[in-house]
């Protein structure tokens, strides 16, 4: 259950900051995985996405140079290549308080 916390706390601060790709937010959790001794697979970050996503934390979008240059979409294991992921306004909030908690 410990190392679900983690992944899911790595995934929402892997989207913090911009849109991003399943590609980069699976460079990025790994990365910080390493740190901590942990593992995750592809598929692990895929639903932790799904899950986040699910909670209100996330969302998925498709990006594009015109507009509207960004279209919300529904979560897809098929588009993971395309889309992309942001944190919503809720999974902003959680993201700092768990940021407050390692702190403080």
């Amino acid at each position: 259950m410990k190392d679900k916390l983690m992944l899911h706390e790595f995934v929402l601060e892997a989207i913090a900051n911009g849109y991003e790709s399943f590609e980069c937010v699976v460079e990025q959790v790994t990365r910080w995985g390493r740190v901590r001794d942990r593992a995750f697979t592809h598929e692990e970050i895929a639903k932790a996405l799904e899950s986040a996503i699910g909670e209100g934390y996330a969302q998925a979008y498709l990006l594009s140079p015109q507009p509207p240059h960004t279209k919300q979409v529904a979560f897809s294991h098929e588009l993971l290549g395309e889309i992309y992921f942001y944190v919503t306004r809720q999974g902003k909030q959680l993201v700092k308080d768990l940021e407050d908690q390692i702190e403080g």
